[in-house]
């Protein structure tokens, strides 16, 4: 019978970034590589489809990235309050792949979250609205 892996330290193909392998180490992944395995050995017949996420708290911050950084070329940041601010990794075809932001608290935590929804969609926002602190980022999930 065919093996089934899962956990922080298996390599796998991931789907939003083309089937490129990745071994992600973070309790998310491994957790839902978990639930990935199980529906498969039931008969799901899916690929992992999540898009990668990591936090730590350091120093007072936290720091908390959705994507694949690596996979862009180009990147556009947007200042928030208390000194808090998110990058937004852009592929060369203006793909959203990557969002890493950090701040005090949970700061950058909800942008992160709808940075990670574009990623999961494939969007291809206008740099210019992701850099604007006056345009919020759940508008452009209606874009």
């Amino acid at each position: 019978p065919p093996a089934a892996r899962a956990g922080d330290c298996c390599s796998f193909p991931l789907a939003v970034y083309g089937g490129r392998r990745v071994r992600l180490e973070a309790w998310r992944n491994a957790q839902e590589q978990g639930a990935l395995a199980a529906r498969n050995m039931l008969g799901a017949g899916e690929a992992h489809a999540a898009v990668p996420w990591f936090w730590s708290d350091q120093y007072g911050l936290t720091l908390q990235i959705s994507g694949l950084a690596d996979e862009g070329s180009k990147v556009v940041r947007r200042d928030l309050d208390d000194g808090a601010f998110i990058l937004f990794h852009l592929a060369q075809d203006g793909r959203l792949v990557a969002a890493s932001g950090i701040g005090p608290g949970n700061a950058v935590a909800r942008d992160i979250r709808l940075a990670e929804m574009l990623i999961a969609r494939r969007a291809k926002p206008a740099p210019e609205s992701l850099g604007s602190q006056t345009i919020k980022l759940k508008s452009l999930l209606a874009a």
